[in-house]
């Protein structure tokens, strides 16, 4: 931690993004190594644990002791302790249970699994982890036996020639071509095929928003599409695609290539192809099945621990929190995006808006110190800051005009940076810098 102070001081200018990184790897990955011997905490243990993120989100984010720290941790995008040790635990089980089923410990672990939950409070360390997955409903997912091959499948003698090629791109790194050059590259790629009389299967996956997933495949007029099961990822749909192609065409005898085309680049079945694996994420039935993943099994836990942060972060609203209803009407609950090319001591600014933590005078119940811009001597310093400091009138230019200088105290603060361009936040903060 003292080493996460010394990059936040002034003179070493590390950003966000630096200091985040540097807590993610240097100082929380030291807890991710150590997560499966701590679900089943004692409560003030694990209060004394969340200090650690606590101080390194106040020193990343630049705010002071008595910033709320459910809006800290939205704005900074890391959830409570609590939350991380728990998907890191369960992670690690899947591990031990599906890929080592041979060692004593996942031999436990799978025998508790299977049992009916019991989730009374246990000091013992695998009863409390086994309570902790009960919980979060992931316990029958943990226990599916591994996939198996194909009734009849056996491995083919090495000297047997590949039912399939890969062909992919040899001409440098894709990222660095511009669209028209692999535009360019895939239609000569596709001309040399059909030079030679073949059939031309085109295949693609989607995944929605709502983690709806499709797949399809084109050949000539013949679309074929599936909707997979729910939360599948982009690599599964893909792959998906390609195996329901290579069972069409597996009679059909002769030597198959498959090949790597850019998408979106104006290749006409590319295109077909993933608009009929868009609109297979609309069907109404699941066509196609997957086993969970890891993936699968772990998304889940990631949105409940962000919904954790979420509803602590609505109680304390209907509670009339003054500093979470703030940063709920100034930011709707979404971080600030990374802005690579902004100073850093503009963006603590800009954060010291979206926070709307008190002054220390405020706290302190002493004189407030007077305006540095206009030397108005106000109560609250950051209301006088956005509603009547002259300086500030940009962030007040979307008001409606009928609005005078007495009304504007009608105005919701938080409301006003909410609705005020971020170029002119920026802009405001980086030449009047708000009250601390």
């Amino acid at each position: 931690m003292a080493a996460l102070r010394f990059l936040s001081r002034k003179g070493l200018g590390a950003s966000y993004k630096v200091l985040r990184t540097f807590y993610v790897h240097a100082i929380r990955s030291l807890i991710d190594y150590s997560a499966i011997c701590l679900p089943n905490l004692a409560p003030p243990v694990r209060a004394s644990l969340e200090v650690i993120q606590n101080n390194a989100l106040r020193i990343i984010l630049h705010a002071p002791m008595w910033t709320r720290l459910v809006n800290l941790r939205l704005e900074g995008e890391l959830p409570s302790l609590h939350g991380r040790v728990t998907l890191r635990a369960t992670a690690v089980v899947l591990q031990l249970v599906q890929r080592r089923p041979e060692l004593a410990v996942s031999v436990l672990l799978k025998r508790l699994l299977s049992r009916p939950p019991d989730l009374a409070p246990s000091n013992d360390w695998a009863r409390g982890l086994v309570a902790a997955l009960h919980r979060l409903n992931t316990a029958a997912s943990i226990c599916r036996e591994p996939d198996a091959p194909c009734a009849g499948y056996h491995d083919p003698p090495p000297w047997t020639p590949p039912p399939f090629r890969f062909v992919f791109p040899g001409e440098g790194r894709v990222r660095n071509c511009v669209p028209a050059l692999l535009r360019q590259r895939a239609l000569a790629r596709v001309e040399a095929l059909q030079r030679w009389s073949s059939t031309d299967y085109y295949t693609d996956g989607s995944v929605t928003a709502n983690e709806a997933a499709g797949a399809a495949f084109v050949c000539g007029n013949e679309v074929v599409s599936w909707r997979l099961t729910p939360g599948a990822s982009v690599l599964q749909t893909e792959l998906t695609a390609i195996l329901g192609a290579l069972r069409k065409i597996k009679d059909n005898g002769g030597t198959i290539f498959i090949h790597w085309v850019p998408g979106h680049v104006g290749l006409q079945g590319n295109e077909r192809a993933d608009q009929a694996a868009k609109d297979a994420c609309s069907l109404p039935n699941i066509t196609f099945h997957l086993p969970d993943s890891p993936r699968t099994i772990l998304a889940p836990i990631v949105k409940a621990t962000w919904q954790w942060t979420r509803e602590e972060h609505l109680l304390l609203t209907t509670e009339a929190s003054r500093s979470a209803t703030w940063y709920g009407r100034a930011t709707g609950c979404v971080p600030l995006p990374l802005l690579p090319h902004t100073p850093n001591y503009v963006l603590v600014r800009l954060r010291r808006l979206r926070l709307g933590f008190h002054c220390y005078d405020q706290l302190a119940n002493t004189n407030p110190s007077p305006c540095h811009h206009c030397q108005d001597q106000e109560p609250s310093p950051l209301h006088h800051y956005i509603l009547r400091c002259p300086v500030t009138h940009p962030l007040r230019a979307n008001l409606n005009r009928g609005f005078t200088w007495t009304h504007i105290d009608e105005i919701d603060a938080p409301s006003i940076i909410a609705n005020t361009p971020l170029q002119t936040l920026l802009t405001t903060v980086e030449k009047y810098p708000p009250p601390r």
